[in-house]
């Protein structure tokens, strides 16, 4: 199950202002002062202090990734489109100096529909292949209370930009579940969004995440959400609307045909390895052999300090685990289980050298009778209603 191939994320922490809903790592890009060159330059060295010898935990992580090749390279945030092109290309640069390229890698640029201008056609010279784009919605009055600085003209714009900038594979990012969003206003953004035609789209449910503004004006009865069926409802209709379109589910959150599914993210769900660059990212090592007692990966991160982590060009490795045994068996299931392909129950043998059914047995019976699993000769996939219901068969297996 292990792959050489290497997935290379890169953290860019500065938004132009903090949506009300968001809890990510970043900082206003004003109170940074221009700091693309300056982020670039940190992130450079970051790259050069693993490749030329780091340790953590007691493993050697230049060595679990030396000379592997990337095959997906992912700049999020954040808002990476307030990156100048040219330090995305040095950046490009430094990663393929230690850890080559491929020819066809999957190099994926997170952008803003606001800053749809000709730094997208900058992006591309500077090597992306793929552009995500954080429409969220083409309702002015949902992009008005999801605190959006774009309209929904500037929405379809960019999307009309990204592809004259030479994208071939373009995906839109929207969100169910907002402050007055009815069925009728969801289905109308599903209707725009297949009229514009991108290769991949991902529905998040709207989420009151600890701290946030959104979070704070619900508690206080400032505004109200749709409930857990009305957000049932407008999922169900993206599957549904979608799938016919040509996008079908591949993931639980995201649709796309087979040859337009984002590489990068298919690492995180297949248990595969990647290293984070820049501030607050978590990188996945695995640091011994499949099929043995010790089988699992380490994790480590970095801290969240973006004006720590330019300053002394130095990532603050704030943290580590080592995830074996009944930890990392319940991640690779869960992981899996977000795909529509499901868990393969001779590789969780391969990696484990034990089986699902000795591990879970008793919580797969109780999930497959209760038609939240579907059991396959060699394979255990979610039902639609599992989807629905994902969060609780997840706490089961973790």
């Amino acid at each position: 199950m292990r792959s050489s191939d290497l997935g290379i994320y890169v953290h860019v922490p500065y938004c132009r202002r903090r949506c009300p809903y968001c809890d990510f790592a970043l900082t206003p890009v004003d109170e940074a002062g221009a700091p693309s060159a300056a982020f670039a330059e940190a992130a450079i060295s970051e790259i050069e202090r693993v490749a030329n010898g780091e340790s953590i935990g007691g493993h050697d992580i230049t060595a679990a990734f030396a000379g592997r090749p990337a095959a997906t390279v992912f700049f999020g945030g954040g808002t990476p489109s307030l990156l100048e092109p040219k330090d995305v290309a040095r950046i490009l640069a430094a990663i393929d100096r230690r850890w080559p390229i491929t020819k066809d890698a999957e190099i994926t640029m997170e952008a803003n529909p606001e800053d749809a201008d000709a730094r997208f056609a900058g992006f591309r010279a500077a090597g992306a292949t793929r552009l995500s784009l954080g429409v969220q919605s083409f309702d002015d009055g949902i992009l008005s209370s999801l605190g959006r600085e774009h309209d929904a003209l500037q929405a379809a714009r960019s999307v009309a930009v990204a592809r004259d900038a030479g994208f071939a594979e373009i995906g839109v990012d929207l969100i169910f579940g907002a402050e007055k969003m009815s069925l009728a206003r969801w289905e109308s953004a599903l209707t725009r969004v297949i009229e514009l035609g991108p290769t991949h789209v991902s529905c998040y449910g709207l989420t009151l995440e600890r701290g946030t503004a959104l979070t704070r004006a619900v508690a206080k009865g400032a505004l109200t959400l749709p409930d857990d069926d009305a957000q049932a409802d407008q999922y169900q209709t993206a599957v549904d609307r979608l799938g016919a379109a040509g996008l079908p589910r591949y993931e639980i959150s995201n649709f796309a045909a087979p040859r337009s599914r984002s590489r990068h993210n298919l690492l995180y769900w297949r248990y595969q390895e990647w290293l984070g660059i820049g501030p607050s990212s978590h990188s996945f090592a695995r640091v011994a052999p499949d099929g043995s007692p010790a089988a699992g990966g380490l994790r480590f991160w970095n801290g969240k300090n973006p004006f720590r982590y330019v300053r002394d060009r130095l990532p603050d490795r704030s943290g580590h685990e080592l995830t074996t045994g009944r930890i990392a068996m319940g991640e690779l299931a869960f992981t899996s289980l977000r795909l529509v392909e499901g868990l393969c129950l001779s590789e969780f043998e391969e990696v484990f050298a034990t089986t699902v059914a000795a591990v879970f047995g008793p919580t797969i019976e109780t999930l497959v009778s209760s038609g939240l699993l579907v059991r396959e000769p060699d394979r255990l996939r979610l039902t639609d209603r599992g989807f629905l219901l994902s969060d609780a068969v997840f706490a089961q297996l973790v």
